[in-house]
């Protein structure tokens, strides 16, 4: 009890959450391979220090609390150094304002039903752990120690073919939603069906392999021959078990980063706690099945639960996702504009522009007044101004801060993401009959908008003027910079590179 009192205070509630929470906010920048890292540092911390306090200093089971307590804080120290460079590089962090409060009621609109979410999926499967046990201890009539031994084995075989699912479901989530975060419909179809058939192919690697050798990985955990027999009664219908639970995973990150937990959490409680359990108590205590028997009824409802968020994935309207996204965050933008550049206008080359893209000084210099567009009441027109408004102080800040790089990605027939260089502003791409992402850089300042082909006219009008702002200054320090007419190449054969 001891044990338990110390580690779920000390780790769950404090350095195991913050641990979680500092690697959600590294891995939501595709920046993996840090926290693979810091996860390994952290396994050999826990694993030395468990020896140490277990066979060295000899303090018994509290010492396997402290252990797990002193890693999840290991896990957190390791991450500050980083996290604190990347405040640095000024990519992520711009300190304390009062305006970080400002959109919590809408954070918990969505935290809440992911944490219900994600809860009720974990407690279903403690519960058959839980039962997992009592079954052993039944069935096989075998005292506690020899139960506590086999009960470990289950756990371990039940969270090693979790791990498949649970990281296409956390990259599932993250790629959604940076796709809907940069105004793109295609890229969350792309990440739900690239996923999906990845891990369908894995996870029949994964079903073949257990199947042929389920007399042999139980003999690595252990050497009862019960658990063992078992256990290759077991192994190929948790392996089938996998390819749903995979599905779930995936489809499951994607209705997360689409914003639509509470659905998620409904879907999860009715196939989990309606259907499946039923299922499984009534094949172990009145069917007589055990073992088999909870593993069926668990399947069951997983694949209803797969089936349900697969229908949902397929259905949902991504460019209404999308809007949702420039809803959330489209104030939250303004803000940080006006936090990096600590004023909302600011005047560049002799031309009056401003962060906001409401302002009328944008409007006026990027449209020529045959074609006026109402920039406030017209959402599907926004974020271009966004973008050109930065990409004028880019523009301004090349002349004396180096070359200025537009880049470029299309998706071809494979939905895969093909980045194009530019250097200068020689010539801007048009590589999709549909649509473009525009990206412009400038040392570690990055912005981007999607530009679709009903939008192509007015884009291409206001990008020319935008350069006539400024085009007069850049040939002074390039004379090979030009205008360039972006509509003419939305028709140009597919098979012409770039």
């Amino acid at each position: 009890m001891n044990y338990i009192i110390d580690l779920f205070f000390d780790s769950f509630f404090k350095f195991a959450a913050i641990g979680q929470i500092l690697t959600k906010y590294v891995q939501t920048q595709n920046r993996v391979y840090i926290p693979l890292a810091i996860g390994i540092l952290t396994n050999c911390f826990n694993a030395s220090l468990h020896y140490i306090l277990l066979f060295v200093f000899k303090i018994g089971i509290i010492g396997s609390a402290i252990s797990q307590s002193s890693a999840y804080l290991f896990q957190c120290v390791c991450y500050l150094p980083y996290i604190l460079m990347l405040q640095q590089s000024g990519l992520t962090w711009k300190g304390w304002t009062n305006e970080l409060w400002l959109d919590w009621g809408r954070w918990f609109k969505l935290a809440m039903p992911g944490v219900l979410m994600i809860t009720l999926e974990w407690v279903i499967f403690e519960m058959g752990s839980i039962v997992s046990g009592e079954l052993l201890r039944i069935f096989l009539e075998i005292d506690v120690i020899t139960m506590d031994k086999r009960c470990n084995y289950f756990s371990s075989m039940i969270s090693v073919q979790n791990m498949l699912p649970l990281g296409f479901g956390i990259a599932s989530s993250i790629r959604v939603g940076q796709f809907l975060g940069a105004r793109s419909s295609i890229g969350p179809r792309s990440v739900v069906s690239t996923a999906l058939v990845t891990l369908w192919t894995a996870s029949i690697a994964f079903i073949l392999a257990l199947s042929l050798l389920r007399w042999k990985i139980p003999m690595i955990f252990t050497s009862d021959q019960d658990v063992i027999e078992l256990s290759a009664k077991l192994l190929p219908l948790i392996a089938t078990f996998q390819i749903f639970d995979g599905t779930v995973g995936v489809c499951g990150g994607a209705i997360r980063g689409a914003g639509l937990q509470l659905f998620g959490a409904i879907v999860c409680f009715i196939s989990l706690y309606v259907i499946g359990s039923p299922i499984s108590f009534s094949l172990v205590y009145a069917g007589g099945y055990g073992l088999e028997g909870l593993w069926a009824g668990m399947t069951i409802g997983t694949i209803f639960e797969g089936v349900i968020y697969l229908i949902t994935c397929q259905h949902i309207n991504w460019e209404k996702q999308v809007q949702l996204a420039i809803e959330r965050t489209e104030q939250l933008i303004l803000d940080d504009d006006q936090l990096q550049e600590g004023s909302t206008n600011q005047s560049t080359g002799g031309v009056q522009h401003s962060t906001n893209i409401k302002s009328s000084s944008i409007k006026d210099e990027c449209v020529n007044d045959e074609e006026q567009i109402d920039v406030q009441n017209d959402n599907s027109f926004r974020e271009k101004f966004q973008f050109l408004t930065s990409l004028h102080k880019l523009f301004n800040q090349s002349k004396s801060s180096g070359s200025l790089y537009i880049t470029m990605k299309r998706y071809d027939g494979r939905v895969k993401p093909i980045p194009k260089r530019v250097q200068k502003v020689k010539d801007v791409h048009v590589t999709n009959e549909n649509s473009c992402l525009l990206r412009a850089t400038l040392g570690n300042q990055k912005i981007s908008t999607v530009v679709h082909q009903k939008d192509m006219n007015r884009f291409n009008q206001a990008y020319s003027n935008l350069l006539k702002a400024n085009i007069d200054g850049l040939k002074k320090r390039d004379k090979r910079v030009k205008s360039t007419n972006i509509s003419s190449k939305l028709n140009r054969p597919k098979t012409e590179k770039g």
